[in-house]
């Protein structure tokens, strides 16, 4: 019996060390994932730098482009536009 306990206490423990590298791995995944999205933004700004309507579609294009080539999410705005009346 006292083997026993002592072995779902291991088991325990072993688990509760595991779970805090699986939760630091995601954040770094995360973080990747932004900073590969900052970079994006970044280089669209650096091949389209005007404030014009005709620059900030080719930014987008480009924007989007860059996500899809590395297999990031695509960002897809602010949120719902106001609805017009």
């Amino acid at each position: 019996m006292l083997l026993r306990v002592e072995m779902l206490l291991f088991a325990l423990v072993a688990c509760a060390a595991l779970a805090p590298a699986h939760a630091q791995d995601r954040g770094a995944s995360s973080e990747h994932r932004w900073e590969a999205m900052n970079t994006c933004n970044k280089d669209a700004f650096t091949h389209y730098p005007d404030y014009t309507a005709d620059a900030a579609k080719q930014r987008e294009v480009y924007v989007r482009k860059c996500l899809r080539d590395q297999r990031l999410p695509e960002w897809t705005g602010y949120g719902a536009q106001p609805a017009s009346r």
